[in-house]
């Protein structure tokens, strides 16, 4: 019986210690920032605090028309609960407005980037391109030095 309560709690445990990580979502997306179309990331904090020393990354790849796919390297200190743009000219996360469209670009998991972060706990975590979320070995809140976000309408 106490192995039984032992195993439980330990599920409990690892479900509480993923669950700001497992809130952090992103998808490939278009929509009119700043006046034209631009092809990028849509980020996601859905949890209630920051992370920090966070890093997105996605490779340059072409698409099935052999279009050029440029490479996204986004990063910031401190990522505050929020929604997010990353294009490939952008450095670090743009916080989107909640009335800005973004519309998903469906087939495209090739162009997903990889995420590495750092939790409110300083537990640190990536989710790879294919959604699966894990404990990092890194370790340590990164001192990644960039601006502040900036808004887009």
């Amino acid at each position: 019986m106490r192995h039984l309560e032992a195993g439980r709690d330990e599920r409990a445990l690892a479900i509480e210690e993923r669950r700001q990580a497992s809130m952090l979502s992103f998808w490939p997306v278009k929509g009119d920032i700043g006046g034209g179309t631009k092809w990028g990331i849509e980020l996601v904090n859905a949890s209630d605090a920051p992370v920090f020393g966070f890093e997105l990354e996605r490779q340059a790849g072409l698409t099935r028309k052999r279009k050029n796919v440029p490479a996204i390297k986004a990063r910031a200190d401190v990522l505050p609960p929020g929604r997010y743009f990353c294009s490939d000219d952008l450095l670090w996360p743009s916080f989107v407005k909640a009335d800005v469209v973004l519309e998903p670009t469906g087939g495209n998991s090739v162009f997903m980037p990889s995420i590495r972060f750092v939790d409110s706990d300083g537990r640190p975590w990536v989710r790879d391109g294919e959604g699966q979320l894990l404990r990092s070995s890194k370790t340590g809140r990164d001192s990644v030095n960039t601006p502040k976000a900036q808004l887009l309408d």
